[in-house]
């Protein structure tokens, strides 16, 4: 597991210990949520069986919409992130680093960093403080 220790207090980009975990752990949800994504665009219907479920009116298809929306803005939220505070060149290889357990160097050799690990560090936690103060 690549070294990702939480900022110390008075540093730049602090963040609790909680909150810091909390942000990565988000950010590693990244995967899943475009799976989760790909599912709920996919074609299928609901049971039409007449039986009533629960009490109530339902509306699936709203209660599916507001899901699509609300993973759509979390993906969103990380991408947009990382091209703001990365910039387009590296952009790919900040996304990989936020939302995987990959190492300094393996990032470095897949997606050609021209930072050094001081600065990735650094980068990688203005990323996590900024998707914080999002949240």
């Amino acid at each position: 597991m690549p070294h990702n220790r939480a900022p110390k207090q008075g540093s730049k980009f602090y963040l609790p210990r909680a909150q810091y975990r909390y942000v990565v752990a988000f950010c590693m949800t990244y995967n899943d949520l475009r799976l989760k994504l790909l599912d709920l665009d996919g074609l299928h219907s609901h049971e039409q069986d007449g039986m009533p479920r629960g009490s109530g009116t339902s509306d699936p298809t709203g209660r599916e919409a507001i899901r699509r929306a609300d993973t759509t803005r979390k993906i969103a939220l990380i991408e947009d992130t990382v091209l703001e505070c990365a910039g387009q060149a590296m952009y790919a290889g900040m996304l990989a680093s936020v939302t995987s357990e990959i190492t300094y160097d393996q990032i470095r050799a897949r997606y050609n960093l021209p930072i050094s690990k001081n600065a990735f560090s650094v980068l990688r936690r203005k990323i996590y403080w900024t998707i914080e103060k999002a949240l």
